[in-house]
C-alpha cells in the first residue's frame, strides 16, 4: 500500500477550490476519497502517465497530479486542478 503525500502546494490549492465551491463539498470530499483510496492502492499504475515519473489521475471533478515512488511506496501529490462543467 502507497503512502499518499501532499505538499503544502497542492493542499493549498484543494483548500480554495473547496472555499471557491462550497456547494460543491460533497462531491470534492468523494472525489478525494475515490483519488485516495486509487494511489493508496495502486499509485505506479493509477491515472496516465505525463512523462518520466509524472502521472495525472482524474476523479469526479478533479483533476491531480502525482509522482508515484514504487521504491519508497509513495505517491506524492504535486498539483490539484478542478475541473467543473456548467
Amino acid at each position: 500500500m502507497f503512502a499518499v503525500v501532499w505538499g503544502g502546494r497542492p493542499f493549498d490549492q484543494m483548500a480554495q477550490i473547496v472555499r471557491n465551491n462550497p456547494a460543491r463539498r460533497d462531491e470534492l470530499a468523494e472525489a478525494l476519497q475515490e483519488i485516495t483510496g486509487r494511489l493508496r492502492a495502486h499509485a505506479d499504475a493509477a491515472g496516465e502517465s505525463r512523462g518520466g515519473r509524472l502521472r495525472v489521475l482524474f476523479a469526479g471533478p478533479l483533476t491531480v497530479y502525482f509522482v508515484a515512488d514504487a521504491g519508497a511506496m509513495t505517491a506524492t501529490v504535486v498539483r490539484v486542478r478542478a475541473r467543473f462543467t456548467a
